[in-house]
This record gives structure tokens, C-alpha cells and sequence, in this order.
């Protein structure tokens, strides 16, 4: 006798449509992080940071200007005259409606993370958690904002389309406060412990100097551990000086992962077509 399916429920090598991909994507400030994420098909582009600029004229990127206080108004409206724009709970209104409307064939673009937690902690501070003491309970935030972002998170798994999630990068510490030589998201409390637990995928951004002689592609070829030849082939990707990867393992520096991708290099292009090339076909395991 066949084992019982629950009603409403099918076995995975039924499923005939990609899954949905969730991305994450922690770097340095300038290492192409934006730029990369709109390699995804038909980007709608939450834009906090305000750093589109090298897509002028590209129609099929969509921006969504929570920069823009304005815009943020006409979702929910700020307490009063002189109060900041309501970035915060306009994020979270805009991704129960207008992103549920998103399909398949688009991609979600957050950017970025550290413009978020900005906007968390500004609404907060207008009214903070008052403890039975008549006095602020200084540690309430912090359950707030797991909290918040928890939420964010949820919202992105409920949605049709992929989704990408920019964050800065900071050296992480012990539990003791010391530098521990390895590098986290930028995410203030204990939601940046769990944040990419809610990604498929979690890629380190890199941009490196191409190689322009044999020591340098020595070099290179060692610090990416890679073959002679993939080496070679990544350089020939790209046609200016700068070569803008994708860190898919982990190794002693950051916490990488992917789930979409099998068997994929510990560094590949940072763009979707390279993601799609070593995706998991999905009758694969």
C-alpha cells in the first residue's frame, strides 16, 4: 500500500516549477552588490539606499523609492508634520500588498539591509517600550526588532517572485567582543545570527583586479582555489578590469551557502545566468 498523502499535499518529484530563490548577498561597499542583483530577471527594486544610477534607461528595472518620504506617505502617513517618514511599517504594509501581486517571472530586490534596520530603529525610538518602572526598558528593542525582521522574512518566503536582500558586511566578534578574523552581515542583535537561515542561498560578494601577469594569476587562481583553466575562463567574462564574483561555500572568513546551485565552484560570476547554469534540475535531489 502507497504511504498516505495529505490532502492538498504532492511529492517533490511532482513539482514541475522551479522553487522560489531567496538570495542573500553581504559585501563591502562598492563590490557590485546592486549592480549584480538586477542581473535577475525584470527587478522591482525596494530602494532605500538610492543606488540605481548605473541603470539609467533600463526599462525593465523597476524602482520603488522608499528613499523618497513622499512615497512613503502615500502608504502610511508619518505622525505629524515634523516627524521622519514611516519607512519602516511602509516596508512592511508595501510586502502584504503590492509585492504579493509580483509573479514568477520577477525578482524583489531589497537594498539595502542597513537602510532597514535604520528606519526600524527610528520609528522605535519615536516610542519606545516604557517598562513597569515608568522608565524605558532599554532592552526591549532588541526583541522588537527580531520581531520586525522576522517578519520581513516571512513576507518574502509568502511571495511568487525571487527575491534578493542586499547587506553591508562588518568583521565579526567573539561572544567576548573580539575580532574572531571572520566577517558577518551588518545586522545589529541576534536576528543577524539567524538571518540567513531564511535564504536558500547566501553569497560573499567579492571584486577582484584581473590578473595582468603570471604572479598575479597565481595569485588569484590560489586565493580562489580554482583550476588553471576556470581561472581563465573567468577572466575572459569579463571585459574591464575588474572581475565581480559570487562566494558560494563557506571557508574560515564567511558563512556561504547555496541550495539552489549543485556542485557549483566556490566562486562563480555574480550574475543570474551563472546561478542558473549550475542550478539543480528540478527531478534532482
Amino acid at each position: 500500500m502507497p504511504p498516505y498523502i495529505p490532502q492538498g499535499c504532492k511529492p517533490l518529484n511532482t513539482i514541475t516549477q522551479r522553487p522560489q530563490i531567496r538570495v542573500g548577498l553581504q559585501g563591502e561597499p562598492k563590490v557590485g552588490k546592486t549592480f549584480n542583483a538586477c542581473t535577475f530577471p525584470n527587478p522591482i527594486v525596494c530602494n532605500f539606499d538610492r543606488g540605481l544610477g548605473a541603470h539609467i534607461g533600463r526599462a525593465d528595472v523597476v524602482e520603488v523609492p522608499f528613499y523618497d518620504g513622499a512615497f512613503c506617505d502615500t502608504i502610511v502617513k508619518r505622525d505629524g508634520i515634523k516627524a521622519p517618514p514611516n519607512k519602516k511599517d511602509s516596508l512592511r504594509l508595501w510586502l502584504t500588498t503590492e509585492a504579493l501581486k509580483l509573479t514568477a517571472e520577477q525578482t524583489l530586490v531589497v537594498d539595502g539591509n542597513t537602510s532597514i534596520q535604520a528606519a526600524f530603529e527610528t520609528q522605535y525610538n519615536l516610542n519606545p517600550y516604557i517598562g513597569k518602572s515608568g522608565k524605558v526598558d532599554e532592552r526591549a528593542i532588541w526583541g522588537e526588532k527580531i520581531t520586525y525582521f522576522g517578519e520581513l522574512c516571512d513576507y518574502f518566503k509568502a511571495l511568487t517572485c525571487d527575491v534578493i536582500y542586499i547587506c553591508h558586511e562588518i568583521p565579526d566578534r567573539s561572544d567576548t567582543g573580539e575580532l574572531n578574523g571572520r566577517v558577518r552581515p551588518l545586522m545589529s542583535g541576534q536576528f543577524g545570527d539567524q538571518l540567513s537561515s531564511h535564504f536558500t542561498d547566501w553569497f560573499r560578494c567579492h571584486a577582484i583586479t584581473k590578473p595582468v601577469d603570471e604572479v598575479s594569476f597565481n595569485r588569484i587562481k590560489l586565493f580562489l582555489g580554482c583550476t588553471e583553466q576556470y581561472l581563465k575562463e573567468l577572466v575572459k567574462e569579463f571585459p574591464t578590469g575588474t572581475m565581480y564574483l559570487w562566494q558560494t561555500k563557506p571557508d574560515s572568513m564567511a558563512k556561504c551557502a547555496s541550495s539552489t546551485m549543485l556542485n557549483a565552484p566556490k566562486f562563480i560570476p555574480a550574475n543570474y545566468t551563472s546561478l542558473l547554469k549550475y542550478a539543480r534540475k528540478i527531478s534532482q535531489s
